[in-house]
């Protein structure tokens, strides 16, 4: 939670407390006396699911949440391509009525790089490997390594 939405919630909760701890219409007992002083106390799960500070927070939290995740998604589909096909993509993908070539487009650049993955752990698997499956094993695993953390130019 941020902190400009977290000290005015705490500042409600602190308010609260302090109006139950005071009561100012209610006056202590004498000492031995039977009378029981009337005892409260602030469910804080309560005051924060009410506050309005924190509901906002709560609902920025799960935008940038999913935001987040849809991109580790694109991401992660998008590891083979190369970085014009990355952007193409994401073009593609922002468009608000896509026609069907441009379907087609997204459906292609998406499933290369599942092909290429599947095609590496098929390689991945096989206990006895030609030299040139080892070759494509180790070009697969390095370029893929290389476009993950940004060395590769397209």
């Amino acid at each position: 939670m941020r902190r400009t939405t977290f000290i005015p919630v705490l500042a409600l909760a602190a308010l609260g407390v302090t109006l139950l701890a005071v009561q100012p219409g209610v006056r202590a007992a004498p000492r031995g006396s039977a009378a029981a002083l009337p005892l409260g106390y602030v469910d804080i799960k309560k005051v924060f699911e009410d506050a309005p500070a924190a509901r906002n927070a709560v609902q920025e939290a799960e935008q940038l949440k999913r935001q987040l995740q849809s991109e580790l998604t694109l991401m992660q589909e998008t590891l083979a391509l190369t970085e014009a096909e990355q952007k193409q993509l994401k073009e593609l993908l922002e468009k608000k009525n896509p026609s069907d070539a441009d379907k087609a487009k997204i459906a292609e650049l998406r499933g290369r790089t599942a092909k290429l993955a599947e095609e590496q752990r098929a390689l991945q698997q096989k206990p006895n490997l030609t030299d040139a499956e080892r070759a494509r094993l180790q070009e697969l695993t390095w370029v893929g390594a290389r476009r993950r953390f940004g060395a590769l130019d397209g």
